[in-house]
């Protein structure tokens, strides 16, 4: 008998166990001439003996777990799909995205505005900025209204009623 023939043999008898004599005879032969197959068939035997020791009666459930069972389903799909919470938690998350991403935009624009003014020009309008001008002086430097001599004498003298 070759090695073929025996582990073909093994596994049948693992499925079913082993009918003939004289089958049976010849694979032992076999076995005690080759340590590679009697291994193979230690490892069968131990393989049938866990699955005899795992093997066990089959019992009725307990009448009462359906019950249960159905019971728990029907909560579950009692409960609303999307709850409160879980709306205001998506609405808040959504929010917070938006925030970040008008947040990036203003600090793009603010870099790609400041990188446009030369670097003199930024310097001077950045000294104007820290400086706490009178009307008069934010007139003049504003440069938003048509510069002439009466609408400065006319922010002068209201600077001044302002001051007393």
């Amino acid at each position: 008998m070759t090695c073929r023939d025996v582990r073909r043999h093994l596994m049948a008898w693992a499925r079913i166990g082993a009918e003939d004599r004289a089958e049976r005879e010849a694979v032992r032969a076999h076995l005690r001439q080759c340590p590679s197959c009697e291994e193979e068939a230690r490892l069968w035997a131990l393989r049938r003996m866990l699955l005899q020791a795992t093997r066990t009666d089959v019992v009725d459930p307990d009448p009462s777990l359906y019950a249960r069972v159905s019971a728990q389903v029907r909560r579950q799909r009692a409960r609303p799909v999307f709850p409160f919470w879980e709306a205001v938690r998506a609405f808040s998350a959504s929010i917070a995205l938006t925030a970040t991403i008008v947040l990036i935009l203003l600090v793009g624009v603010n870099i790609y505005v400041h990188q446009q003014i030369p670097s003199g020009r930024r310097d001077f309008v950045s000294a104007l900025m820290e400086r706490n001008f009178s009307e008069a002086e934010r007139l003049v430097f504003a440069g938003e209204e048509e510069l002439n001599q009466d609408s400065v004498l006319g922010a002068l003298v209201a600077e001044s009623r302002e001051s007393r």
